[in-house]
């Protein structure tokens, strides 16, 4: 980080510009993770409805040839649904990455002492131990904390693109058994 002497002056407008830039970017990262949360929302909600068609299926007793096509089927929509759900969640996290290092960048050109975002991203990104000035308190993430919550996340598409990918290759199986005199 720079020393403070080397932070350019700055003119009130110049201040108030960069001021405002940044709670501008402060909202905007607001935004993207609140639809994150409803995009997640979304997609789990999609692959509810696609299992409880299956499980509907399973109940009405179709024969095993409806049966399995319409698995195949179905998965085949719960694989492309993961997959675009894997995009946009990575398109997400680099949106929150890039607005976090546009904030520390602000943080570093207003002189005053702004150090949220450059804190956070040493204490989550860098796993350097923080100690809060004017107090006794430090900050250090603990071990079961490491692993991003957005990296976390991003896993969940996977897996139930493995379980879409199980449940039709089960519902192939199935239809050709069934079809098979």
């Amino acid at each position: 980080m720079a020393a403070v002497s080397d932070i350019p002056s700055l003119s009130d407008a110049e201040r108030q510009a960069l001021l405002a830039e940044y709670q501008a970017n402060v909202s905007l990262w607001q935004h993207d993770d609140v639809l994150r949360q409803q995009r997640t929302t979304t997609f789990l909600a999609i692959n509810t409805v696609l299992l409880t068609a299956l499980a509907a299926m399973t109940a009405l007793k179709a024969p095993l040839l409806y049966f399995g096509l319409t698995a195949f089927g179905l998965s085949l929509f719960g694989i492309a649904i993961c997959r675009v759900w894997k995009i946009v969640h990575v398109r997400n996290r680099e949106y929150a990455r890039f607005r976090r290092l546009q904030l520390q960048s602000i943080e570093a050109r207003l002189p005053g002492g702004l150090t949220t975002f450059r804190l956070t991203n040493e204490a989550f990104e860098k796993k350097v131990p923080i100690t809060f000035p004017f107090t006794a308190a430090s900050f250090t993430i603990v071990e079961r904390a490491r692993t991003s919550s957005a990296g976390t996340e991003e896993r969940l598409p996977v897996l139930l693109g493995i379980l879409w990918f199980t449940i039709g290759a089960a519902g192939a199986v199935v239809a050709w058994v069934s079809a098979t005199p």
